[in-house]
């Protein structure tokens, strides 16, 4: 009878275990779901802003670098960086 009980013991330790490990595996996914429900909500923003001329634009700037015909262009001159020290830029 001492057997059985130490027995039932045992298992019941293990599946207790088991279920822990369960619910951590699922705490895991609920959060990992949620995740990808807002990374989800901003990629159907982003399709529903496709249409719009000022959202390609700001496309066609932000990732391509295109610009306008009319747009004027400035460009740093780094001719008069010197030398570099460190992590610091000497300027002349």
């Amino acid at each position: 009878m001492a057997v059985l009980l130490a027995y039932a013991c045992v298992h019941f330790v293990q599946i207790r275990r088991q279920l822990q490990d369960a619910e951590t595996v699922i705490a895991g996914l609920r959060q990992e779901s949620e995740q990808l429900r807002t990374v989800n909500q901003a990629l159907r923003r982003e399709i529903e802003r496709r249409d719009d001329a000022s959202a390609l634009e700001d496309l066609a700037r932000q990732q391509l670098g295109l610009v306008l015909p009319a747009d004027r262009i400035y460009v740093a001159d780094d001719a008069n960086r010197e030398e570099r020290e460190g992590n610091s830029w000497i300027w002349k």
